[in-house]
């Protein structure tokens, strides 16, 4: 009863952080070492910080889970008490880790890379790829992805552009973008 209301209490308190830095000096405080300008958006502590190296400008969404070890082992210490496995996860500069995506025991991620939403990666990440599934595989190169975003990419108008350049918030300008696109107010109407 005691260790759920525990959990409760840790759960709220974590939610509560209001910032990533917040989030990020804590984690830090807990081992894990994180480079500079980096987004941290889950809020669950993996179970070995100390074994996980962020690199910079890296964002790990919501759901990811970095797995620093072996828990399958604990069935077999009873015939060997010495067995274990822990190995660490290093991500390198200017990763992109999507949602409720898993990172196994022993991965690097490489510069420049992608992982998509909920992939399982069991092996290295190889520079400016983007991987996905699972288990993750290499989908296509970041160049291949880029083209491909900038092909389907709302077109922005001069005065959009000037907008976000002189320091309005790009979100609230993508959002009357995309109303204008799917026009909202004639499908809120029916």
């Amino acid at each position: 009863m005691l260790k759920k209301l525990w959990r409760k209490i840790a759960r709220t308190w974590r939610r509560s952080m209001s910032n990533d830095q917040q989030w990020i000096e804590y984690l830090r405080s807990q081992g894990m070492r994180i480079g500079s300008e980096c987004r941290i958006l889950d809020r669950e502590v993996p179970s070995e910080p100390f074994l996980i190296r962020v690199g910079n400008h890296v964002t790990i969404t919501g759901g990811v889970r970095l797995i620093t070890h072996d828990g399958a082992i604990w069935l077999y210490r009873e015939k060997d008490p010495s067995i274990n496995r822990f190995a660490p996860i290093d991500i390198k500069d200017n990763c992109f880790i999507g949602m409720d995506s898993i990172i196994m025991p022993g991965v690097t991620i490489g510069p420049n890379a992608v992982v998509a939403a909920g992939a399982v990666v069991t092996r290295d990440v190889p520079q400016g790829t983007v991987v996905g599934g699972v288990p993750a595989r290499v989908l296509v190169s970041v160049e291949e992805y880029l083209e491909k975003i900038r092909r389907e990419s709302l077109p922005v108008s001069a005065e959009e552009r000037r907008r976000i350049e002189n320091g309005e918030d790009q979100t609230r300008v993508m959002r009357a973008k995309l109303m204008q696109v799917f026009d909202w107010d004639r499908l809120d109407s029916k």
